[in-house]
């Protein structure tokens, strides 16, 4: 006598991991919550929108425009997704913090949620995204990356955390070097030096926005004490205030981005490097668009 079938077949194997539907490969709810509708759906017909509405007790439709971005998700949304999908804890508490992440509204919210997600991931991450996360953090991750191209180190922390304006301590200098190498952006020569290599520096991987805001942040606050600092002949900082068509600000961004890029094409071809700079450029809003006289 054959055994009747399991009433939910996608439950044999844990649903996180199943049809690529594992949540701790996710930074985008929308995105997990298509990839496991599709991997349960290929194993289960039963398992619908209508299904999900019935289940969670709201319009079958809603289902459906969370996914396309139309609606966000609420507290009491989450819990009963997670009842749905048959999360367990762990995934359940990633699930909470993924939706909360990228609904969040400010840049300090969404990094404290990130980290919650980085944390929940821990083996299933990989080492090489939290280090990356990590160097974007802090202004002087970078700062040292640059120092090496021009100064030797040779293990004294104190005396390359002293070259950096402002100062750094010598344990952060320490731990900063020890993620450069990590990285990849530094390695020791057989004479226990370092020195840089020329690898690519991007924000291109995991949450991009998140990193480049953190990098910005900390440029922004270099550029405050910069004020203080230095001395106005070797320092450089304006800012100008305009009005333009709204449709033009393509335009402009773009002219930024070209000066960017023609700077660092010079910037590669100088020899001899003694010192570091850091240089930010902002372009953004005053006012609401249309703001026009009557």
């Amino acid at each position: 006598m054959s055994k009747p079938e399991p009433a939910d077949p996608f439950h044999k194997t844990n649903p996180a991991n199943t049809a690529g539907a594992d949540i701790f490969a996710f930074l985008d709810y929308r995105q997990y919550l298509d990839a496991y509708y599709r991997g349960r759906k290929a194993v289960d017909k039963k398992f619908s929108h209508r299904f999900i509405g019935r289940e969670g007790r709201f319009d079958p439709g809603l289902f459906s425009k969370i996914i396309k971005g139309k609606r966000d998700i609420s507290l009491s949304m989450i819990f009963k997704l997670s009842a749905i999908l048959k999360l367990d804890k762990k995934q359940s508490a990633y699930f909470e913090n993924l939706v909360l992440f990228n609904q969040a509204p400010s840049h300090l919210e969404r990094k404290h949620y990130y980290e919650k997600l980085m944390a929940l991931r821990k083996t299933e991450v990989k080492p090489v995204e939290l280090h990356q996360y990590e160097f974007y953090s802090k202004w002087y991750y970078s700062a040292l990356r640059e120092l090496l191209v021009c100064q030797d180190y040779d293990g004294d922390a104190e005396k390359l955390g002293k070259l950096l304006e402002p100062p750094i301590k010598p344990q952060e200098a320490r731990m900063g070097v020890e993620l450069l190498e990590k990285l990849g952006f530094v390695e020791r020569t057989p004479a226990g030096k370092y020195k840089v290599k020329h690898t690519l520096i991007t924000t291109g991987y995991g949450n991009a926005a998140l990193q480049a805001n953190n990098f910005v942040l900390e440029g922004l606050d270099l550029a405050k004490g910069a004020i203080d600092r230095f001395r106005a002949d070797v320092r450089n900082l304006s800012t100008v205030t305009f009005s333009i068509p709204r449709s033009r600000y393509k335009h402009y961004e773009e002219r930024i981005r070209s000066f960017r890029r023609e700077l660092m094409k010079d910037i590669e071809k100088e020899k001899g490097a003694d010192s570091v700079y850091q240089l930010n450029l902002q372009l953004f809003p005053l006012s609401k668009s249309g703001a026009k006289h009557g």
